[in-house]
């Protein structure tokens, strides 16, 4: 099962589309991620701390996400019982995590920004060729 789980998350690049939703009002974004080294079910991201987003995640902290389909493979995964908050993780705790050159070229400066915490207690992965599956931790 662990290797299935990391073929869906090599799939995914480093990206995901993560919703949140503050007063009703559903927002949706596109963000770079990282696996933690430590818990399966845990993504770190990192965003400045003045973004709309962590508004929303103070307001309300249930979010769901779907990483990007692999045209070529079908291959993707999703959570729509996730949760997100303000880690207490600083950058220099989970910097060795984000190797991804594109992710540091939108992230000039990460020491100045903030790291989210998403974990969830599942999730559900599909390709072209499996049926829809979903992996607990």
């Amino acid at each position: 099962m662990d290797n299935l789980y990391n073929e869906y998350i090599n799939s995914a690049r480093g990206m995901l589309y993560l919703a949140t939703s503050e007063n009703n009002q559903p927002s949706v974004r596109g963000v770079g991620f990282s696996k933690s080294d430590t818990n399966d079910n845990v993504f770190y991201i990192v965003t400045q701390p003045t973004s709309a987003k962590v508004a929303e995640i103070k307001a309300n902290s249930n979010a769901a996400f779907t990483t990007p389909i692999d045209m070529a493979t079908g291959m993707r995964m999703g959570s729509n019982r996730a949760t997100i908050k303000v880690s207490d993780k600083k950058w220099e705790d989970v910097a060795h995590l984000f190797t991804n050159p594109g992710w540091h070229n939108g992230h000039p400066h990460p020491e100045n920004e903030i790291v989210l915490e998403l974990s969830f207690p599942s999730v559900v992965v599909q390709s072209y060729a499996q049926e829809q599956l979903e992996i607990a931790f």
